[in-house]
């Protein structure tokens, strides 16, 4: 299954190149990244994957 959250990263990639569109999608942070200011790649939840695909990142963080 891990693997399996890269694979779906990789498949919009190849969507977006192949129909000439930009897509964008969100991934939500593990529980690390709940209390941090700044969300890094390491509080991304499930598959490391996702991040070795993005062409563009932004985090963001909403601490209670």
């Amino acid at each position: 299954m891990y693997i399996s959250y890269g694979d779906v990263y990789t498949n919009l990639k190849r969507f977006a190149k192949t129909y000439k569109k930009v897509v964008w999608s969100a991934s939500q942070g593990n529980r690390s990244a709940l209390n941090s200011d700044l969300v890094l790649g390491d509080g991304v939840s499930h598959s490391m994957g996702k991040l070795e695909i993005a062409d563009f990142m932004v985090s963001m963080s909403r601490k209670h």
